[in-house]
């Protein structure tokens, strides 16, 4: 992509309160006719207002258009396991024919998130370290990965993410937000160890 792309946040807190459901498809579709490149949703489990949950956000977004992307701003990773997400977006990126950016960070700022799931507060950063390359085993069909807190062999994730021409490819987008305060280092090894398995966003 070239020059400045402009995306919308399509969903994210509400204090007024949940909307009308519809307001999420029209507001889909205005930004599509409208022009955006992209359309994006947040994350959040248990916070201070109503939120839509990320994958059903932006599976609302995808039935409703044809060619904006959709983008996850972010997933808050240590609060899901790795393979769940990796289950999710990549079908998401299968039936909405490539459209599809997966965002990631940690969390923290919203206690009741982690406490919802049982993970510790004081565990984002090494939990979302460690299922960042956990993907990298899911998304480039290796399918196999051992670590302190996620450990599999053999997964294959099926259908798998596709290219921006419906071919589909053993690769998944996992962009990075969210570095926890003192990990800025490790954080960036990270990043450019899963980057090459994302060759369609590594423009992003």
């Amino acid at each position: 992509m070239n020059g400045i792309a402009f995306g919308i946040q399509g969903s994210g807190q509400h204090v007024g309160g949940a909307p009308d459901p519809g307001v999420f498809r029209d507001l889909a579709r205005t930004a599509e006719e409208l022009g955006y490149d992209s359309i994006w949703a947040g994350d959040h489990i248990s916070y201070r207002n109503p939120i839509l949950d990320v994958v059903v956000a932006l599976t609302t977004f995808a039935a409703v258009t044809e060619r904006i992307t959709i983008g996850a701003g972010v997933v808050l990773l240590p609060l899901r396991h790795p393979s769940v997400v990796a289950k999710e977006f990549s079908s998401l990126d299968y039936v909405s024919g490539g459209r599809v950016i997966l965002g990631v960070g940690v969390g923290g700022e919203g206690e009741k998130d982690f406490e919802a799931v049982g993970v510790p507060v004081r565990e984002r950063g090494a939990r979302t370290n460690e299922a960042m390359r956990a993907l990298r085993a899911l998304f480039d069909g290796t399918g196999t990965f051992s670590g302190r807190y996620y450990s599999f062999e053999g997964i294959e994730i099926e259908p798998g993410t596709v290219d921006r021409s419906g071919r589909q490819v053993g690769d998944g987008p996992v962009p990075a937000g969210g570095v926890p305060p003192g990990d800025v280092t490790p954080a960036r090894s990270i990043v450019r160890s899963v980057w090459p398995i994302a060759p369609k966003w590594g423009h992003r």
